[in-house]
């Protein structure tokens, strides 16, 4: 395959429109997606992917007319997922009236969260969560929590505008945060946080102009591509007919906890509320390692 090898990470998405949106280590680039379809599947019309991750092949696939489905196992992936492809399958009037929603609000945002009293129900649910874990400094956990606040009128005042800011929050918990995607999230070093923290506004700001920039030039979704099931055991129950082949990225080889590594995002979007909620997703994903292997293993 023509294909270089650092289209099999994320380097590429981390600036490609739509695709950047949510920062996510374990992704990889649109263009690989596209070079092992025309390799290996030239005349798939119908493509299955079990591990969607940040949601790249069923943006591709759908975008390139070949019709796609997938499951996600965390929530909150999905929800992220599920938020692009929604933009896509809208028109470019619709699309564009929307970016024009989205640079609106991201005008009004500021006082907008000056105003707003904090969300104390997502508060509670931080604690009960995390316990004393400390992820944020006080002055931004309480932006956050007065985002979560705005962000619940703005969902109710028009809910795909609402999709698009709860988005936009999520791609900016962890750089305002003390912890840090580094292979694994970890806690910043005292020499990290010393270099500072970005405001948690600001990041949001930053990411709605990202939106409201890429929707316009955004290529619509030309066939089906829809969530089949949360996890991949699931699929052959979730899917009718028959399916040509699969792309994917199966779980990393290292033992990532990837509902460990989302904990803030499922947290902001509500879907978790304790301990045991962590465990629970925990529980759904696939964790894969490699231990004591030699040459004598089978």
């Amino acid at each position: 395959m023509d294909i270089d090898p650092l289209d099999a990470t994320f380097r590429d998405s981390c600036r490609a429109p739509l695709h950047s949106w949510f920062p996510y280590l374990e992704g990889y680039a649109p263009r690989f997606v596209e070079g092992v379809r025309l390799e290996f599947l030239p005349n798939a019309r119908r493509i299955l992917e079990p591990f969607a991750g940040s949601g790249t092949t069923p943006i591709v696939l759908g975008q390139s007319g070949i019709e796609c489905a997938y499951s996600e196992a965390n929530p909150a992936m999905a929800f992220v997922i599920q938020t692009k492809l929604e933009i896509l399958s809208l028109h470019l009037e619709d699309r564009t009236y929307l970016a024009q929603r989205i640079s609106s609000l991201n005008e009004q945002l500021a006082s907008r969260v000056y105003r707003a009293e904090p969300d104390l129900a997502l508060q509670a649910s931080y604690t009960s969560s995390f316990g004393e874990s400390i992820f944020f400094d006080e002055a931004t956990l309480s932006n956050i929590l007065r985002l979560r606040t705005v962000n619940d009128e703005v969902k109710n005042e028009d809910a795909l505008l609402g999709r698009c800011f709860t988005l936009a929050a999520l791609a900016s918990m962890i750089p305002s945060s003390r912890l840090k995607r580094a292979g694994d999230l970890r806690f910043k070093t005292q020499k990290e946080l010393l270099a500072g923290t970005p405001c948690v506004l600001d990041k949001v700001r930053e990411r709605l102009a990202a939106q409201a920039c890429d929707i316009r030039s955004a290529t619509e979704l030309r066939a089906k591509t829809h969530f089949a099931c949360p996890t991949a055991r699931e699929l052959p129950n979730a899917v009718e007919g028959g399916w040509d082949g699969v792309i994917t990225s199966p779980p990393y080889l290292n033992g990532t906890n990837y509902i460990r590594n989302a904990r803030l995002e499922l947290w902001y979007d509500r879907l978790i509320a304790s301990k045991a909620d962590l465990r629970r997703l925990r529980d759904g994903v696939i964790t894969s390692g490699i231990n004591d292997v030699d040459f004598q293993t089978d």
